[in-house]
């Protein structure tokens, strides 16, 4: 075996165990934020107090910048490639998460589909 047919192959076995180290962070990331969802469904739902996320799991891309962006800790998480909404009476609605999605899939509303919020009207 020559050396540049032994310098690809090392290459490549690196490229796969990377891959392989990516792949299995992405599963146990997946695996917590699914956990996490059981445990809020199993308690009372939690209601966003104020300003919150609404994300388009159509257009997500799971690129974690939103995750990464919020300050708060672990109010989004990712699930299926898509993030996901998991504490929401924790977030406190200052939108960094939005502003930084590449894609444009979040969006940030006051209120729920369950429980509507009356704004003031102002001149």
């Amino acid at each position: 075996m020559d050396l540049g047919t032994q310098v690809l192959a090392t290459a490549g076995g690196v490229a796969l165990i990377l891959a392989i180290a990516q792949a299995r962070r992405r599963s146990m990331r997946h695996e917590a934020t699914a956990r996490a969802m059981e445990e809020a469904a199993r308690h009372e739902p939690r209601v966003p107090l104020s300003l919150h996320p609404v994300i388009d799991p159509d257009i997500c891309i799971g690129s974690l910048t939103c995750l990464k962006s919020c300050p708060e800790g672990d109010i989004l998480g990712i699930v299926n490639g898509a993030a996901r909404l998991i504490q929401a009476d924790h977030c406190v609605g200052h939108g960094r998460c939005a502003a930084e999605c590449p894609v444009g899939a979040i969006r940030l509303v006051v209120g729920t589909q369950e429980r509507g919020v009356d704004l003031p009207m102002i001149d």
